[in-house]
């Protein structure tokens, strides 16, 4: 598996939340995002270890999200022997490895692709706990502890699952040890975490700013019923893209199957377990907040276990039992076109098209004398700002946007602080500067008001304009390069 990651890893940072990691390594700062809240204490513990040995953040992280796949799929296959049997134990790890979602997060410096792997690794004793097994409560407790170190969010979505197996493990005392364990290794990092953060209080503070700005377009108490159009299509297409084929398969093999024909039960217990896995991802995706498709791998991950399940019944149904293999096959088949097609625009193109993006603006910028060159970027854009902080860190940057009243400005300058969304500035260059390269198109359409006065440079999928002259200035609602600032330029009313 590891054979199929390395050549496709990506060697620069994908994104936003990429570079906040990277930038989390070299200095914990959870107020200015590095990074972000909850914080992801032991993942920056992890990545700042290996970083030494991979020689720079991308690539420690990336190893990080490697191994995790690989953990990802050894615990799937665990797990869906010990509840379907061997057969679906095969299945599962062969869709999980080929998935086109898990696929694209483990190329990536991220946290997604260790998600599977934790979740499972909460789900293996769960169940054991939820068929009566005292026993497994204290592993239960352990693994929410190291799931909440690395994507809290991980473990507060398998809480519900946790809390109903330790009331069914059997023994009351074997529940409060398993609960103490838990809370004595979440301690373990939420102490340090809290310390880093500049105390209880500043943590809440970036972690309620942070939640508030996150869900202000998905809260259904916020946006308004529409909002459920949008994370129900990122909910939709998440699952899609994790599942592919497989997705019909499991429709077909767990609702329709059974009422076309006598099929195999599921193992007792089994309904019940994944309803507590999967329900309360799902409302939170649904009610508050999806940020990327890839969060639906909270559930999604059980949902690949039964894949052999669902395609042992749909054929038994059919009276097909021996198709397994092809419609396996046929379903791995799909995910890899998924995957890797069409070309560039394909999940696997992405990747390439990044890298190549992000060195071509490097090579492009890296020709500009810093003491006389200000960076330009669109405080909303998804990821410019922070790769410019990352990879040309001697450059000034100006991130410029409306604010939350509307008010275009500067939003925040070379230190990202997300709470100047609020009210945004007149732009501050420093004094000297003459060259103004602009990293976003959405700040030439959408904020400049002459934007005929820039030099557009386009290199590797890189596209920079350049201004070379006075200081840019913000009047009207527009960003001007130059007077004179009239409505035949677009100046706003």
């Amino acid at each position: 598996m590891v054979a199929s990651r390395l050549p496709l890893r990506t060697r620069y940072l994908m994104n936003w939340d990429a570079a906040q990691f990277a930038l989390g390594l070299d200095r914990f700062d959870l107020v200015h995002h590095q990074p972000h809240p909850p914080g992801y204490l032991g993942y920056i513990v992890a990545g700042r270890l290996l970083k030494p040995i991979a020689g720079d953040a991308n690539s420690a992280l990336v190893a990080l999200s490697i191994g995790g796949e690989c953990l990802g799929v050894v615990l799937a296959m665990a797990v869906a022997r010990e509840i379907f049997g061997g057969r679906a134990a095969l299945v599962a790890g062969l869709v999980l490895a080929a998935s086109p979602l898990f696929w694209f997060y483990g190329e990536i410096a991220n946290t997604y692709a260790l998600e599977p792997a934790l979740v499972l690794l909460v789900a293996w004793p769960a169940w054991r706990a939820w068929r009566g097994s005292a026993g497994a409560a204290h592993w239960l407790g352990l693994a929410l502890g190291l799931a909440g170190a690395l994507r809290p969010s991980s473990a507060m979505l398998m809480l519900p699952l946790a809390g109903l197996a330790f009331r069914r493990c059997g023994s009351g005392s074997a529940a409060a040890r398993g609960i103490l364990a838990g809370a004595v290794l979440t301690l373990a990092w939420v102490v340090p975490l809290l310390v880093l953060a500049g105390g209880p209080l500043a943590y809440a503070g970036a972690a309620l700013e942070l939640g508030g700005s996150v869900t202000a377009g998905t809260a259904l108490w916020r946006a308004g019923p529409g909002a459920l159009a949008t994370t129900s299509g990122a909910v939709a297409l998440g699952t899609a893209w994790e599942l592919g084929l497989f997705a019909a398969v499991l429709c077909h093999g767990l609702l329709i199957a059974p009422r076309l024909a006598r099929v195999r039960a599921l193992p007792a217990g089994w309904p019940g377990f994944a309803a507590a896995w999967t329900l309360p991802a799902l409302v939170v995706f649904l009610f508050v907040h999806v940020g990327q498709v890839v969060y639906v791998q909270v559930f999604t991950t059980a949902l690949v276990l039964a894949v052999g399940p669902a395609v042992e019944r749909a054929l038994a149904a059919t009276r097909r039992p021996g198709l397994l293999p092809a419609v396996v096959a046929a379903g791995i088949a799909c995910d890899l076109a998924l995957f890797a097609l069409p070309g560039r625009d394909s999940l696997v193109g992405r990747l390439g098209a990044h890298d190549a993006a992000v060195a071509a603006t490097v090579a492009l910028v890296s020709s500009e004398d810093p003491a006389r060159t200000v960076l330009v970027a669109d405080a909303f854009a998804p990821g410019s700002y922070r790769m410019a902080q990352v990879y040309l860190p001697r450059y000034r940057r100006v991130a410029i946007a409306p604010d939350d009243r509307g008010r275009l400005g500067q939003i925040f300058a070379d230190r990202y602080e997300p709470w100047r969304f609020a009210r945004s500035q007149p732009p501050a260059f420093p004094p000297g500067a003459d060259t103004f390269v602009f990293l976003d198109r959405s700040v030439v359409d959408g904020y400049v008001g002459d934007p005929e006065r820039l030099q557009p440079h386009q290199a590797g999928g890189a596209r920079l304009y350049t201004w070379r002259g006075a200081a840019p200035v913000v009047e009207n609602g527009r960003l001007w390069l130059g007077p004179p600032y009239t409505p035949s330029r677009g100046r706003d009313a």
